[in-house]
Parts: structure tokens; C-alpha cells; sequence
């Protein structure tokens, strides 16, 4: 997994939350930028299309990576966290949660009340163009465009720090205000 080279991280100790991290592509990617800190991967592990679900594969990926010390996995859902309040440094989510539906925001509000003040988001996601129309057809013409991203990012309080396409993606590097009462608007 490539991911766009943004300034994600405070630090080289970050406890970063991995959203939607399936079978551990982008924890992996970001194990190796962040050598001293800790990684949380978050899924539901309900994919039918893999067997039980895709956690036996991100373990065996972890070790494989060398990575399984560093790397705690939780399972749950992306709208409904189960961590406390600012207790990420940052977080990254690629290719999840543009998978929510209606609940985009809600996932957007999620990662924003458990990063820390300051604390940084990259999100991936699809979004209509012709590269999209080349990978999922017809299909792309229902995904949210950038325009809605932004709404929703900045409506569940996110400030936009970057945004730009790489290898046919579009990518948002979101912060939250470093202002400890920053709340998102209603």
C-alpha cells in the first residue's frame, strides 16, 4: 500500500489509529514510517469474502511484516469507537470509510472525537473521476465527490490541511484544532 507523502505524524512515538484497517496494507505502511510508536487496528473482520473474516490474515501479515509487537487489532465498528477521547496522536483510514454509506459523517465524527487536539487524519477515498469510472464503472457515478468530503470533514470538525489524487485516489489530511474546546459544528 502506498500512501501520499503528508505530514501525518507528531512524532516518531505516535499511537496511531489504523480505521478500517482489513487486511493491514496501509498498518504496514505506516509501521515503517513510525519505528518508536504503537498502532491500533481497527476493523469489524466481517468480510464473507475471506475466511473468518480477515483477521487470521492481518495477524499472519503482521508477523510476516514484523510488525505483531507493535500493532494491537481491536474489532468493532467505525461509528461507534470503543476508545476514549483524545487518545490518538493520529489516524489514518484508507478505503473504509467511503464504505459507510450513509454513516460517512458519523465515521468522520468517530475519529475526530479519539484524536488528540492537534492530531492529524489521513483519509482515502473513492471518489467519481475517470479512473474510478475504469475500476468500478456505473458504480462510480454513486460515490461522494470531493466537494461532499469536504463538507462532511469539516462539519464533524476536522480542519483541511491537504487534499490531493495519487494512484487514482483522493486523499484529505485533516487535523483537529489544536484548541482543546474545538468541538464539531452542529
Amino acid at each position: 500500500m502506498s500512501l501520499p507523502m503528508v505530514p501525518l505524524l507528531a512524532g516518531d512515538h505516535d499511537l496511531v489509529l489504523d480505521a478500517g484497517c482489513g487486511a493491514g496494507r496501509t498498518t504496514i505502511a505506516v509501521g515503517r514510517t513510525v519505528r518508536n510508536g504503537r498502532i491500533v487496528s481497527f476493523d469489524r473482520f466481517d468480510a464473507d469474502y475471506i475466511d473468518g473474516g480477515g483477521r487470521a490474515l492481518l495477524e499472519n501479515n503482521l508477523r510476516v511484516a514484523g510488525l505483531a509487537d507493535r500493532v494491537r487489532i481491536e474489532q468493532g465498528d467505525l461509528t461507534n469507537l470503543p476508545f476514549n477521547e483524545a487518545s490518538f496522536d493520529s489516524a489514518v483510514s484508507a478505503h473504509a470509510i467511503d464504505h459507510l454509506g450513509s454513516q460517512k459523517e458519523t465515521g468522520l465524527a468517530q475519529i475526530f472525537k479519539v484524536l488528540k487536539p492537534g492530531g492529524r487524519f489521513l483519509l482515502v477515498v473513492w471518489v467519481p473521476g475517470w479512473t474510478m469510472f475504469a475500476v468500478v464503472n456505473v458504480l462510480s457515478f454513486f460515490l461522494t465527490g470531493k466537494a461532499g468530503w469536504r463538507i462532511m470533514a469539516r462539519r464533524a470538525g476536522f480542519e483541511v490541511v491537504e487534499d490531493g489524487a495519487f494512484n487514482g485516489v483522493w486523499f484529505m489530511l485533516l487535523q483537529r484544532p489544536a484548541v482543546a474546546d474545538a468541538s464539531p459544528v452542529a
